[in-house]
């Protein structure tokens, strides 16, 4: 084997590792927006039950109220 032929497989194989961890790379961060995002939404989820959960209560109160204003 000469020189240069074993210097062009050591590039070779120096590109496709660099590519390889380029690309764990980037399949990590997508895997971290992607969690990222998802914890969002449940929060988004967990903000709007509580805001529902409050309007109910507060119908249910005005109610009450209405009830016993008419007894």
């Amino acid at each position: 084997m000469n020189w240069k032929h074993h210097h062009d497989q050591l590039g070779a194989k120096r590109t496709g590792a660099a590519q390889t961890i380029s690309q764990q790379h980037n399949s990590e961060l997508y895997r971290e927006e992607r969690n990222s995002s998802e914890l969002r939404k449940e929060e988004q989820n967990i903000l709007d039950q509580n805001r529902a959960d409050k309007n109910k209560s507060s119908l249910e109160k005005k109610h009450i109220n209405n009830l016993e204003k008419n007894e």
